[in-house]
């Protein structure tokens, strides 16, 4: 007699959760596009049931183990890294004399392509001083910034080792 757990079926209750999830995420942004008018709500509903299954077929869930404590670091150090950035950028604007040496670095990310990727570098634009985007052949980031001699590829690949511990990534380093 084996221990194995018996397989979800797609009629199981724990299936049914991702369904209700996105399905209520899309008739609250239904909600939010029609003001909440009540006229809108049933259009609303059948839209959000059209949808879900829709999206759960395109982008099948999969298991998160988010580590809180490791979260809560990884956004601390986005908001200092947003206020030392608009300081930095903000001084180099009065002061003519700083240096500034703008040019385009190239970045690879360990994070797979996906919704985390996707993430991880609108979140790494959010500071000033270097926006990255995805390289037209495929092969990482291009990243502009407005210093090429500052330690960028050093802090992005800092920043997404604690966006994957954040996130729960076995092989964060």
């Amino acid at each position: 007699m084996t221990n194995r757990r018996p397989a979800m079926r797609p009629g199981s209750r724990i299936a049914a959760l991702p369904f209700v999830a996105r399905g209520a995420g899309f008739l609250l942004f239904w909600l939010v596009l029609t003001d909440g008018s009540l006229a809108m709500v049933l259009p609303g509903i059948l839209a959000a049931a059209v949808a879900a299954p829709v999206s759960l077929a395109l982008l099948p869930p999969r298991p998160l183990r988010p580590a809180p404590a490791a979260l809560i670091r990884f956004l601390g150090r986005l908001a200092v890294s947003m206020v030392a950035g608009g300081v930095d950028v903000a001084r180099r604007a009065f002061t003519p004399a700083l240096p500034l040496s703008p040019g385009i670095l190239r970045y690879h990310p360990r994070t797979p392509p996906g919704p985390a990727r996707d993430a991880l570098r609108a979140l790494m634009g959010l500071p000033p001083g270097a926006l990255a985007f995805e390289a037209e052949d495929e092969d990482g980031w291009l990243v502009h910034c407005l210093d090429i001699h500052a330690p960028v590829v050093a802090a992005l690949a800092e920043d997404e080792a604690r966006f994957r511990r954040a996130l729960g990534s076995e092989d964060a380093a």
